[in-house]
């Protein structure tokens, strides 16, 4: 596309626009099923903004078992009283929490 701030809906730069801030990578080995939480910031400077979810989970290496290949999805932004809520609503605004 010619428009720089216009991305795929599963690119980095897209879910960054949306207020998320680390991508979860589940390894999808049956015996493993590591989980790894990831910031988005460190990807977007290693790959771009325009990388999609697919190209990274097919990257991906497990560090538990090895195996090449994931399930990645945004991780939900931090609630109140965890590590990082108070530069997350800083960075994107207050938000009520669900109930």
């Amino acid at each position: 596309m010619r428009n720089g701030w216009v991305y795929s809906d599963d690119a980095l730069g897209t879910f960054v626009r949306q207020g998320a801030t680390h991508l979860q990578f589940w390894c999808v080995t049956p015996n493993c099923l590591n989980r790894d939480t990831v910031p988005i910031a460190a990807l977007t400077a290693r790959y771009g903004p325009r990388v999609p979810l697919v190209m990274l989970a097919r990257k991906a290496r497990c560090r538990c078992c090895g195996r090449r290949g994931c399930h990645v999805q945004p991780a939900p932004p931090p609630v109140r009283g965890q590590p990082g809520y108070q530069e997350w609503v800083r960075r994107h605004g207050a938000r009520d929490d669900p109930p």
